[in-house]
């Protein structure tokens, strides 16, 4: 008998007690013991992981309460994208919906719930690309009025996917060069949140891709949404130095997360333009991160190194001086 219950899969690499924290949070949803566990394990990328990684999986041999557990063991080291993108598409196919998280990723007890219900509210809705279960730390309006909103973002931490839509992706955007941006579809990223086209335009210079820059481009090239929930129902534990693109902030880390309550969703969510300014504004980009980011593409890595350091010293004097 198919299972029609979304699958997870959970991306891990060396952070054992963030693995922990995000599994026994998963356990808590009253539909574990009706969904099927994926993990993807990455191998080490040099001698100093080897142990961390086989601690990792050692512990997946031991998980229980889920429906199965099912390990996807890579014999060698891809590196965070690649292997999430590999497992990505070994498993979606076959199911055709799928649920993503991140091993520093923890969820409410709702969490399954929400994003299974989704799924399949929203299966036949042209104009959204994915699920979202986490929200951003923004201020939602009090004046709305509903438990989710529309918006052309994405994020990993606890998404939903759908096949029909995944499979559509343009993934080449590493032959593409920087004026190969439109201004026109520039513009569009800028109303959306400014740091997807320097995402974009960093990704496309270094020649490499990242899964968020090729989808958020892809979404607003073709007009899809996610829909977020205004309650988060994930919180990120990994913005504590221990990540491999993450940094150092509390704001994550100490994000309250929904208490279990029930949430309605409707079919007639349209974009909200005040929660759209609140995206817009939370993501934007300094004007330092921007004198950098525009010219790194003709400087060496140590005047890159100088500039950003000289930067940040001016920021910090002017809030000592203000």
């Amino acid at each position: 008998m198919v299972n029609t219950f979304s699958p997870i899969l959970i991306s891990v690499y060396n952070r054992l007690e963030h693995f922990e924290r995000c599994i026994e949070s998963l356990k808590k949803n009253e539909l574990c013991s009706n969904s099927d566990l994926f993990i993807v394990s990455d191998s080490a990328k040099n001698i100093n992981d080897e142990l961390k990684v086989k601690e990792i999986r050692d512990y997946i041999s031991r998980i229980d309460g889920f429906l199965s557990v099912n390990p996807i063991i890579q014999d060698k080291n891809l590196g965070g994208h690649l292997s999430i993108f590999g497992a990505i598409n070994q498993i979606l196919p076959k199911f055709g919906k799928l649920i993503f998280l991140e091993d520093d990723n923890i969820v409410s007890t709702n969490f399954l719930n929400f994003l299974n219900d989704s799924l399949d509210f929203y299966q036949y809705d042209t104009s959204l690309f994915s699920i979202s279960a986490y929200n951003y730390p923004i201020q939602i309006p009090k004046s709305y009025s509903f438990d989710i909103y529309k918006w052309q973002g994405f994020s990993a931490w606890g998404v939903g996917l759908w096949w029909d839509r995944w499979s559509k992706v343009d993934w080449n955007l590493i032959k593409f060069k920087n004026n190969h941006i439109h201004k026109v579809e520039r513009r569009k990223m800028d109303r959306v949140a400014e740091h997807l086209y320097w995402q974009l335009s960093y990704d496309i210079t270094h020649n490499k891709i990242t899964l968020d820059s090729a989808i958020s481009y892809y979404m607003i090239k073709n007009n899809l949404y996610t829909i977020f929930p205004t309650i988060s129902k994930v919180k990120n534990i990994g913005h504590d130095g221990s990540g491999e693109h993450c940094g150092i902030d509390d704001k994550f880390c100490q994000q309250s997360i929904d208490s279990g309550e029930r949430y309605l969703l409707s079919q007639f969510i349209q974009p909200d333009q005040k929660i759209n300014q609140i995206l817009r504004k939370n993501f934007q980009t300094p004007i330092r991160n921007k004198i950098i980011k525009g010219i790194s593409v003709f400087l060496p890595q140590k005047l890159k190194t100088f500039l950003k350091k000289f930067l940040n010293f001016l920021k910090i004097n002017y809030e000592i001086r203000k």
